[in-house]
């Protein structure tokens, strides 16, 4: 199916529109629907599983069983543990060109700024934003010890919300970059509804409500991967681990007001940028929002700004009942328990933006009523954040890239796609 023999690659087009909403209220002839929004990697996931549970014979065996424990305590619960091991890779968008082919496109980071040329102004380059020495006072995390800041003049061009990976895989080498305009992906559509009573299935008099739907310009697609079962979990009775190859040729339901996809077979597995790191500064772009325990700081960092991620190089370690133990613990990290290596690094920097607010509607609730519920609002750092990382030595910086590089590394949610992230060469001078 795929070149990468351990995920299956897909892509997915909108029958029509799509209406993902944030997390701004809708109420009909009160508040307006924002559903002009691609798809995140939770509601991909959710959208994709459900479609398999409906497709083994019996998708709901362990009904209202109580949830993982967090922090000592059971938190929620859930109906089948069945494709629970499922990872998802994207949605990352693909252009179709008669003349040159498909090409894959990643968030932008949010280090890249851009400067128009003086010898040709027609040439507009971007520059990524370099590293200056902390001095004075800050209300910044007194383990930062670097600003990041602009190398470049100011300008009003608008920089591209996406890259293709061909120039992606530069910015990671560090080469130089000149801008690339590509076409819009998508168009925003209005329209008026209507609220529906669901008990009598009838017209809300005089309850109107406006919307905004997202439509995906021609020539553009979605591309997704999604992880192959491990042995020790291929032989789960409820589970058939065909379901997931046969999903080519399906539709299936994203989002809100019942929009549907079609599942597509990829042409070719994604492929995520990857470069040889060098440098003992390296950065971490995320190519995926994330939920972080300290906010825009990852839980794996502590109040030194140290890395306390272990690297699990034994071939039995059994990754999820580790995590089912740190959870079950109350702790993320505990360094005095894990087994691993150590990798001696720090954070020094970040460049973030404003983050993302994500929820959601809980069908299986953990309430006493047993009725459905709005999910806990969670804050999320957007895609194309960056964070720098100092190492002692190029044995470190391999050892760093080998935890976060391909590696979702959300504190929450990372089995759904979150906090995928890419590692690079910084190229600056001075520190």
């Amino acid at each position: 199916m795929s070149e990468n023999t351990s995920r299956d690659s897909f892509d997915f087009i909108p029958h029509d529109t799509l209406f993902v909403r944030d997390q701004r209220p809708m109420l009909a002839g009160a508040s307006f629907g924002h559903g002009a929004n691609l798809p995140l990697p939770t509601h991909l996931h959710s959208a994709l599983r459900t479609h398999l549970l409906s497709q083994i014979s019996s998708p709901l065996p362990e009904a209202q069983k109580s949830g993982f424990k967090r922090n000592g305590k059971e938190k929620g619960s859930f109906s089948s543990e069945a494709f629970n091991w499922m990872n998802l890779q994207g949605p990352f968008p693909v252009h179709t060109d008669s003349k040159k082919g498909e090409e894959v496109y990643f968030p932008t980071p949010l280090d890249i700024q851009v400067k128009e040329e003086d010898n040709e102004r027609s040439q507009v380059t971007y520059h990524p934003m370099k590293l200056k020495k902390r001095v004075g006072k800050s209300d910044l995390n007194s383990f930062l010890t670097h600003y990041v800041c602009a190398s470049v003049k100011p300008t009003k061009i608008r920089i591209e919300p996406w890259m293709s990976s061909e120039q992606f895989q530069c910015y990671l080498k560090g080469d130089p970059l000149k801008q690339e305009k590509i076409s819009s992906l998508y168009q925003t559509e209005y329209r008026m509804g209507i609220e529906i009573n669901h008990e009598s299935n009838t017209v809300v008099e005089g309850k109107l409500y406006g919307a905004e739907h997202l439509r995906l310009n021609r020539d553009w697609k979605m591309r997704f991967s999604i992880s192959k079962p491990q042995s020790k979990h291929e032989n789960r009775p409820d589970e058939d681990p065909q379901v997931i190859a046969s999903m080519a040729g399906q539709s299936l339901r994203l989002g809100g007001e019942s929009r549907t996809i079609s599942v597509e077979e990829a042409s070719s597995s994604l492929k995520i940028p990857s470069v040889e790191v060098s440098s003992l500064i390296v950065k971490w772009i995320l190519l995926t929002p994330a939920i972080f325990m300290g906010g825009w700081r990852p839980g794996w960092i502590d109040d030194n700004g140290n890395v306390k991620l272990k690297n699990k190089n034994h071939k039995d370690f059994d990754r999820r009942a580790y995590r089912r133990d740190r959870r079950e613990g109350g702790e993320l990290f505990q360094n005095n328990k894990d087994q691993g290596e150590s990798i001696n690094g720090r954070l020094i920097a970040a460049r973030v933006e404003k983050p993302i607010v994500m929820g959601g509607w809980e069908l299986v609730s953990n309430k006493a009523d047993g009725k459905p519920g709005p999910k806990a609002t969670q804050l999320a750092v957007p895609a194309g954040s960056v964070y720098y990382f100092q190492m002692e030595s190029a044995e470190e910086v391999q050892k760093l890239v080998k935890a976060l590089n391909h590696r979702c590394r959300s504190d929450f949610y990372g089995e759904k796609g979150l906090g995928l992230g890419v590692c690079g060469n910084y190229e600056g001078e001075g520190l």
